[in-house]
């Protein structure tokens, strides 16, 4: 984390995995349900050595780096981006998109999601270029609290 105009900012996760913490344990206990054997897999996996540390994801183009994380089950496009320390990412769920429609297009009703989440992204490559990953952790700090 890093302190930026008043904010805390939390930029990255950092996993602990436990192989003895079983999946029923996951489910029920963290309330993962279905995702409780994706987290588990990903945690195996990092323990292993087989999914590649934040460095070797950076020492990697973007592209690079979302294709080697989105081969583990469980991580698709969203997550992918959302993890990878490049400062173009721009991660958009159906969440993200309501909130950054509303910040660069207050005056327009949101259209379907698809259509949606183009123009975000293009917006966001005009207004902030290769640091558009940056600006998303802002926001997403920054609305936090709303």
């Amino acid at each position: 984390s890093i302190p930026f105009d008043g904010h805390e900012l939390i930029f990255f996760f950092e996993v602990y995995p436990n192989g003895n913490v079983s999946l029923e344990e996951l489910r029920a206990s963290c309330k993962l349900g279905f995702r409780a054997k994706y987290l588990k897999g990903i945690a195996e996996a990092i323990v292993s050595g087989e999914c590649p540390t934040m460095n070797e994801l950076s020492a990697t183009s973007f592209k690079e780096a979302k294709e080697a994380l989105m081969r583990f089950n469980g991580i698709g496009e969203y997550t992918a981006e959302f993890s990878l320390p490049h400062p173009e990412r721009f991660p958009l769920d159906v969440w993200s998109i309501k909130i950054l429609w509303r910040l660069l297009f207050p005056t327009r009703p949101m259209p379907t999601s698809a259509s949606a989440i183009g123009e975000v992204r293009q917006e966001a490559e005009d207004r902030w270029g290769k640091w558009r990953g940056y600006a998303f952790i802002y926001i997403l700090n920054d609305t936090a609290h709303l």
